[in-house]
């Protein structure tokens, strides 16, 4: 009877773990670690870091996006947004103005 128990027991945490993984995404962002529920079951982006992503990281992850909209996690992507524009803008800075040099005394 032991190694039926141990059967089943080890059959539901397995089910319970693939349920799980096919059904939330575990988000790394700037506010910390987000469970996001998926809208389609998958198992891709179990897990996804969104801390340094760009624009281009972004448009591969489609359904991410729609899940951390319908999740009312927008400011995950604003964050994103933002921190795209002002890497954008300290670049463009960085090629029109000459570097700062250090004052004499």
């Amino acid at each position: 009877m032991g190694k039926l128990y141990n059967f089943l027991l080890g059959l539901a945490l397995g089910f319970g773990l693939y349920h799980a993984l096919s059904h939330y995404s575990m988000v790394n962002s700037a506010d910390g670690l987000q469970l996001v529920p998926k809208q389609v079951p998958r198992l891709s982006e179990i897990y996804v870091d969104v801390r340094d992503f760009k624009p281009v990281d972004w448009a591969d992850h489609p359904e991410l996006i729609l899940d951390l909209q319908k999740a009312g996690k927008q400011k995950v992507l604003q964050d994103a947004a933002v921190e795209a524009v002002n890497d954008a803008v300290g670049r463009g800075l960085d090629k029109i103005l000459p570097p700062a040099q250090p004052a004499e005394n």
